[in-house]
Protein backbone atom coordinates (compact mmCIF):
# COMPACT_ATOMS: atom_id res chain seq x y z
CA UNK A 1 0.00 0.00 0.00
CA UNK A 2 1.29 3.23 -1.09
CA UNK A 3 1.89 5.94 1.65
CA UNK A 4 -1.33 8.56 1.66
CA UNK A 5 0.99 11.26 0.33
CA UNK A 6 0.22 15.15 2.27
CA UNK A 7 -2.47 17.40 1.48
CA UNK A 8 -0.83 20.99 1.24
CA UNK A 9 -4.00 23.74 2.16
CA UNK A 10 -6.30 24.09 4.75
CA UNK A 11 -9.20 25.77 3.36
CA UNK A 12 -12.25 27.55 5.80
CA UNK A 13 -15.40 27.92 3.46
CA UNK A 14 -17.92 30.24 4.86
CA UNK A 15 -21.28 29.83 3.96
CA UNK A 16 -24.77 31.44 4.35
CA UNK A 17 -27.57 29.57 6.03
CA UNK A 18 -30.24 30.93 6.79
CA UNK A 19 -32.81 29.64 9.44
CA UNK A 20 -31.61 26.49 8.72
CA UNK A 21 -32.33 24.76 12.01
CA UNK A 22 -29.57 21.74 13.97
CA UNK A 23 -31.04 18.76 12.06
CA UNK A 24 -31.10 20.52 8.55
CA UNK A 25 -27.40 21.20 9.24
CA UNK A 26 -26.60 17.41 10.24
CA UNK A 27 -27.85 16.32 7.07
CA UNK A 28 -25.97 19.15 5.00
CA UNK A 29 -22.77 18.20 6.88
CA UNK A 30 -23.50 14.45 5.90
CA UNK A 31 -23.77 15.34 2.10
CA UNK A 32 -20.44 16.64 2.17
CA UNK A 33 -18.87 14.29 3.69
CA UNK A 34 -20.65 11.95 0.60
CA UNK A 35 -19.17 14.75 -1.91
CA UNK A 36 -15.66 14.61 -0.37
CA UNK A 37 -15.88 10.42 -0.82
CA UNK A 38 -17.26 10.92 -4.57
CA UNK A 39 -14.32 12.88 -4.71
CA UNK A 40 -11.37 10.92 -3.55
CA UNK A 41 -12.71 8.08 -5.02
CA UNK A 42 -12.09 10.16 -8.56
CA UNK A 43 -7.99 10.54 -7.51
CA UNK A 44 -8.83 14.09 -5.98
CA UNK A 45 -6.84 14.97 -2.63
CA UNK A 46 -9.19 16.44 -0.12
CA UNK A 47 -10.20 15.56 3.46
CA UNK A 48 -13.53 17.60 5.49
CA UNK A 49 -11.60 18.23 8.75
CA UNK A 50 -14.89 19.84 10.58
CA UNK A 51 -17.85 21.87 10.23
CA UNK A 52 -18.73 24.55 12.87
CA UNK A 53 -21.80 25.77 12.56
CA UNK A 54 -23.48 29.52 14.05
CA UNK A 55 -27.11 29.39 14.23
CA UNK A 56 -27.57 33.27 15.52
CA UNK A 57 -25.11 34.65 12.42
CA UNK A 58 -27.03 32.01 9.98
CA UNK A 59 -23.20 30.97 8.74
CA UNK A 60 -21.48 27.32 8.93
CA UNK A 61 -17.48 27.12 8.72
CA UNK A 62 -16.46 24.03 7.02
CA UNK A 63 -13.01 23.20 6.89
CA UNK A 64 -11.08 20.94 4.32
CA UNK A 65 -7.68 20.19 3.45
CA UNK A 66 -7.30 19.70 -0.19
CA UNK A 67 -4.40 20.33 -2.72
CA UNK A 68 -6.50 22.85 -4.57
CA UNK A 69 -9.71 25.35 -3.77
CA UNK A 70 -11.10 24.16 -6.80
CA UNK A 71 -11.87 21.02 -4.99
CA UNK A 72 -13.56 22.83 -2.08
CA UNK A 73 -15.83 24.90 -4.65
CA UNK A 74 -17.09 21.32 -5.74
CA UNK A 75 -17.99 19.79 -3.10
CA UNK A 76 -19.92 22.50 -1.72
CA UNK A 77 -21.60 23.24 -5.56
CA UNK A 78 -22.06 19.37 -5.51
CA UNK A 79 -24.45 19.78 -2.19
CA UNK A 80 -26.34 22.74 -3.61
CA UNK A 81 -23.99 25.69 -1.29
CA UNK A 82 -22.86 28.57 -2.64
CA UNK A 83 -20.02 29.46 -0.04
CA UNK A 84 -19.67 33.56 0.47
CA UNK A 85 -15.79 33.25 0.82
CA UNK A 86 -12.91 30.31 0.52
CA UNK A 87 -9.67 31.14 1.90
CA UNK A 88 -6.72 29.51 3.09
CA UNK A 89 -6.49 28.99 6.83
CA UNK A 90 -3.99 27.63 8.84
CA UNK A 91 -4.94 24.66 11.31
CA UNK A 92 -2.83 25.01 14.19
CA UNK A 93 -3.27 22.79 17.04
CA UNK A 94 -3.42 23.76 21.06
CA UNK A 95 -1.19 21.48 22.93
CA UNK A 96 -2.60 18.91 24.88
CA UNK A 97 -1.51 20.36 27.97
CA UNK A 98 -2.73 23.93 27.45
CA UNK A 99 -6.80 22.93 26.81
CA UNK A 100 -8.44 23.31 30.02
CA UNK A 101 -11.96 22.36 30.85
CA UNK A 102 -14.16 25.68 31.91
CA UNK A 103 -15.06 25.15 35.94
CA UNK A 104 -18.86 24.01 35.25
CA UNK A 105 -21.60 26.55 36.64
CA UNK A 106 -19.83 29.32 34.29
CA UNK A 107 -22.67 30.08 32.30
CA UNK A 108 -21.30 28.76 28.84
CA UNK A 109 -22.52 25.58 27.68
CA UNK A 110 -21.62 23.32 24.68
CA UNK A 111 -24.60 22.78 21.98
CA UNK A 112 -24.94 19.07 20.90
CA UNK A 113 -28.18 19.31 20.07
CA UNK A 114 -31.20 22.04 19.58
CA UNK A 115 -31.14 24.86 18.80
CA UNK A 116 -29.35 26.93 21.24
CA UNK A 117 -31.80 29.08 23.07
Amino acid sequence: MAPERPIATCYLAEVYTPRHGVEEQRAEIERIDRAVETLVAEGVAIRHLRSIVVPREEVALHIFEAERETAVERVLRDVGLEPDRISIASDIDVPESRRRRLPSGNGRRRVTGGDPQ
